[in-house]
């Protein structure tokens, strides 16, 4: 496995039960991880195998049960839920398989949200989500509701969305799942172009084959374990 200081995040030692009536249920057992910037990072498997909960764990939106998480050598589990939730909004971007952009605020105002709440400008991050619409073939598209765009124009905002602090890390999980193959492939256009261009470290559950095919690295997962990782020889 890669080191050195090209490492964007690391994860050591990652365990995560959770509980059903009292009997505990492993889901993730023992992970052990380093992400490069710049890497378009797939993470494939079966359902059921930890993918979502390990990309959960990676950005912050859950703690393990044990471990600890490393994103620029900062430990991110040794702070509270507070401080937790202000470096996840400066630090990480999330996309999710069901876009949950905010129904009652346009394309814009959706993109802006993270950075509004990080504490930029009005102006300048109003500018900024109009800048990264632009980037992503939607300025035409700024002032319409969530409601009025396709399923693929949603997950080009959510992407949006997730660049407007510039994170270090954009972590996705089935961006493309509810969507057909078209928009999928533009989709998965704008992911690839992100990680080669702009060096955005980019992580990615999904069961899309063609999404992995296009990554630079891809991680098989198992029974919660790391079963390969075609990064490490």
């Amino acid at each position: 496995m890669t080191t050195g200081n090209r490492v964007t995040l690391r994860a050591e030692g990652l365990f995560k039960s959770y509980f059903l009536a009292k009997q505990e249920i492993p889901v993730l057992k023992g992970i052990e991880l380093e992400i490069n910037r710049g890497e378009l990072l797939v993470i494939v498997g079966p359902s059921g195998v930890g993918k979502s909960t390990l990309l959960h764990i990676l950005c912050a939106l859950d703690r393990p049960s044990l471990g600890q998480v490393y994103i620029s050598d900062s430990p991110i589990f040794d702070k509270d839920d507070n401080e937790l939730a202000d470096f996840r909004n400066r630090t990480v971007g999330f996309v999710f398989q069901f876009h949950h952009l905010l129904g009652e605020f346009t394309a814009l105002e959706n993109v802006a949200m993270p950075g509004l709440i990080g504490g930029l400008s009005k102006r300048s991050c109003f500018e900024k989500a109009g800048h990264l619409l632009e980037e992503l073939n939607l300025q035409h598209r700024s002032d319409h509701k969530p409601s009025e765009l396709s399923g693929g124009e949603q997950q080009r905002v959510a992407v949006a969305r997730a660049m407007i602090n510039d994170p270090k890390i954009i972590m996705a999980d089935e961006p493309s799942g509810n969507l057909d193959v078209k928009s999928s492939e533009a989709l998965h256009d704008i992911l690839q172009e992100l990680a080669r261009e702009k060096k955005q470290t980019i992580v990615i559950a999904t069961h899309n084959l063609e999404l992995a095919g296009r990554a630079n690295r891809v991680i098989e997962m198992y029974d919660g374990r790391i079963r390969r990782d075609s990064g490490v020889n």
